[in-house]
């Protein structure tokens, strides 16, 4: 029976109300004396419109049981905003952006509101909107003010909105005068133009406080029928406000006129000008002439009118006079120049002039003089000249009569009596020597007695222009030179050829004694350190004789040299003074360096047991070699060394191989002190495989300490085929001289000194050996043995 309700749901209160519980008894068939107690209305805190009824009953059966309290609890609630009385949008409004009264007075509106359970809504807030401008116009823009109202229980209305758009539709006006910047101007008042142009006109708006963003439309000059230089701007204005209202146009009209004449630019009389009669191209250029004119406002005035006089002669003189010739000139307005005059005078004070080439003062021989040259004058004013020649020989010099002077002379005059006269001197004079032709020169001649003497009859074609005979003389001359190559003796022969003037000429033929005499070598190396098969292959000139000598200069051949620096000197005789000339050449023969290998050893002098020094000697260098006792100790036999006595020291003996292409040596320094310590017997060591191949590695069967004579005295060593058969066998067998290098050295079933192929072999060693009372002991060892190649 509880119920919720809303705080103006009366109905539904009165209803809530009205319900009643039913009871029933165990015993008691009528229960409905059930009794109700109303409980009063408990107002919520903080919301008068909400709280509860509280309701409760009891009954009693005929017995007088009571039952338990029944309740009902009947809530009331207010969830209900308040709603507006006012109808939506009627606040909003619409005004100029001068409309400032209109502004405050719309700003001063405030909606209503009403309530289902609050009587009274009138805690309405407002909340002021800020003027949002439009874009691109800042005058026009929109306040936004909303408002709402909460009744007693906290519930919120919906938002009440007013808009109050602002609006800018007026257009700026202007606050200069009409026709106030109207101008009239001379057409050359170009500061007064800039001035007229630079003016502006001034605005003003009710909203917006700054109209000065005036554009102005600059009017083209339009010129005047007739007159280019007059005419008129006509500059227009407008301007916008910042919501884009845009004022009327103002006009500003600039007149411009011409009323000024052009003025000459060329200074009167600089064009005067005074011409030689026969100066053709100056008068044309004088005529063409043309003074320029300037106008204050016209930049084009070449419409200059000429007006050309006629030629006047000068009294007495046809060829002189003057011409005067006038200009004037308009604007394009029609305004006319001052007259210009221009005055050409033309004079004859030019002589005639000789034309073409004019024969010059010239030098030329006795059979060269020219004809007279025939002569051509003209006058710039008058033609057909008559011209005189006259010539004078004076000056002869000498007895063949080929040097004097012509002194020629040509002269003539104009009817205004200029003259002219032309000079020509030739000086004759014999300079040609004579002619010949001398004899070609000798060259690469080996001999100087080979040069013949000289004769007058060498020279072909001896001959002068102007003397007819030739005198001819012979001069010979050396350079003192040797003959030899670098040091030619060259003969210079002079032939001198005289005229009856005295020219000569000087005709040259040489004779070149040069014995270009060579050699050179090519050497053949020796190939070996200290050989002699060196040899050196010879290439000389034809006709010398070659030496070749030594460092220690001694002649020897080309052949069995050693190695060294070699001196060829060939000779030639030049027959010049008994001269010899010769050539050298250095060949240097070179040998392989010499290989020393340097071991170092020691004994003992008491040690009576003879040193084998070929034991000592690296495995790669062969056993045929010879042992230098380099001290002289005489303890040295072969390569057998007794140690026994010698003084202590360091002792030096050499070994040097002979039967290779290239022998080796060996430097053995050997230390001989008195420490003879007994050192114990080194085990004998068996190597079981071993490489034949020449290559001076692992190239024989090796056995390890067998050839210690003083711990092993004896022994004997057989070698065994896979068939068993005795391919080797020796006695006292070392690592040196009797070792095994896979050569056949047994049975004669297997053919003597036969390498053997590669294979597995089995060795029998029998060997003595001293126990430590010096008594023979008899040792064997065997095993398998593996040849490669």
């Amino acid at each position: 029976m509880n119920v919720t309700l809303q705080c103006s749901d009366l109905s539904g209160l009165e209803n809530a109300q009205a319900i009643f519980p039913t009871a029933s008894d165990l015993c008691d068939a009528d229960v409905s004396n059930i009794v109700k107690v109303s409980g009063q209305f408990m107002a919520s805190e903080g919301c008068g419109n909400s709280g509860t009824y509280t309701n409760i009953w009891t009954v009693k059966d005929d017995c007088g049981n009571t039952s338990d309290t029944f309740t009902q609890v009947i809530t009331i609630e207010d969830t209900t905003a308040p709603t507006w009385a006012t109808e939506t949008a009627s606040l909003n409004v619409t005004l100029q952006c001068s409309d400032l009264s209109g502004l405050e007075n719309a700003q001063a509106m405030f909606p209503t509101a009403s309530d289902l359970c609050d009587a009274d809504v009138s805690n309405i807030v407002k909340v002021s909107g800020q003027f949002m401008a439009s874009e691109g116009c800042g005058n026009s823009g929109t306040y936004t003010n909303t408002w709402t109202v909460k009744d007693d229980c906290g519930n919120t209305s919906d938002t009440f909105t007013q808009v109050i758009t602002i609006e800018d539709t007026t257009a700026p006006t202007w606050t200069t005068e009409t026709a106030s910047l109207n101008v009239t101007l001379q057409c050359s008042d170009l500061s007064g133009l800039e001035n007229a142009q630079a003016i502006f006109p001034t605005a003003s708006d009710l909203c917006d406080a700054d109209v000065s963003n005036i554009i102005k439309v600059s009017g083209q000059f339009i010129a005047s029928e007739g007159c280019g230089n007059s005419g008129t701007y006509t500059n227009t204005w407008t301007v916008k406000d910042d919501c884009g209202n845009t004022s009327n146009t103002f006009t500003q009209v600039i007149t411009i006129e011409d009323t000024t004449a052009p003025t000459w630019a060329t200074e009167m009389a600089s064009l005067n000008v005074t011409l030689q009669c026969s100066d053709l191209s100056g008068l044309a250029n004088a005529q063409a002439m043309f003074p320029t004119a300037s106008d204050l406002c016209d930049a084009d005035v070449s419409n200059i009118i000429k007006t050309s006089g006629q030629f006047i002669a000068s009294e007495g003189c046809g060829n002189s006079g003057t011409y005067t010739n006038t200009w004037t000139v308009k604007d394009d307005c029609g305004n006319t120049s001052d007259t210009f005059t221009q005055v050409i005078t033309i004079e004859d004070t030019s002589a005639p002039i000789f034309t073409g080439t004019l024969p010059t003062d010239i030098t030329v021989s006795c059979d060269a003089v020219p004809e007279p040259a025939v002569m051509q004058a003209s006058d710039n004013c008058n033609g057909n000249l008559p011209i005189i020649f006259t010539e004078i020989k004076t000056g002869i010099e000498n007895e063949c009569a080929t040097n004097y002077t012509l002194t020629r002379t040509w002269s003539t005059s104009d009817c205004s009596g200029n003259s002219a006269t032309h000079f020509q001197i030739i000086t004759v004079r014999d300079t040609t020597p004579p002619k010949g032709t001398a004899p070609a020169d000798v060259i690469n001649s080996q001999n100087v007695a080979a040069i013949p003497a000289g004769s007058p009859q060498d020279i072909i074609n001896a001959s002068d222009n102007c003397s007819e005979s030739v005198n001819i003389s012979i001069s010979d001359s050396n350079n003192g030179g040797s003959g030899c190559e670098g040091n030619a003796f060259i003969l210079t022969r002079t032939y001198t050829l005289t005229d009856c003037a005295g020219n000569k000429t000087e005709l040259v033929q040489k004779f070149t004694v040069e014995n270009k005499i060579s050699v050179m070598g090519t050497a053949s190396n020796v190939t070996c350190f200290d050989g002699n098969n060196g040899s050196i292959l010879v290439t000389n000139s034809p006709g010398s004789v070659v030496v070749i000598r030594n460092e220690n200069n001694e002649v020897v051949g080309n052949t069995g040299l050693r190695a060294g620096v070699y001196t060829l000197t060939a000779t030639s005789a030049v027959n010049n003074n008994n001269q010899v000339c010769s050539a050298t050449a250095t060949v240097t023969i070179t040998q392989p360096s010499n290989v020393i290998i340097n071991l170092n050893s020691e004994a003992c002098n008491a040690d009576s047991t003879l040193l084998n020094l070929s034991g000592l000697l690296p495995e790669n260098i062969s056993a045929t070699g010879i042992w230098t006792d380099t001290n002289g100790t005489n303890a040295l036999q072969g390569n057998i060394l007794n140690v026994f006595g010698l003084a202590l020291g360091n002792y030096t003996f050499e070994y040097r191989t002979t039967n290779e292409d290239c022998p080796k040596s060996v430097s053995l320094n050997l230390l001989v002190n008195d420490d003879c310590r007994v050192l114990a017997c080194e085990n004998v060591l068996v190597h079981n495989a071993f490489s034949p191949n020449g290559d001076g590695i692992n190239d024989f069967f090796k056995i390890d300490n067998i050839d210690l004579t003083a711990c092993y005295p004896t022994n004997t060593v057989e070698i065994y085929n896979r068939w068993g058969i005795l391919v080797f066998e020796t006695t006292n067998y070392n690592n040196t001289t009797n070792a095994f290098d896979g050569t056949s050295r047994g049975r004669t079933t297997i053919k003597q000194s036969e390498g053997l192929p590669t294979g597995t072999y089995f060795y029998i060693i029998n060997y003595k050996s001293l126990d430590g009372n010096n008594a023979l002991q008899s040792n064997k060892k065997d095993g398998f043995l593996y040849l490669s190649k």
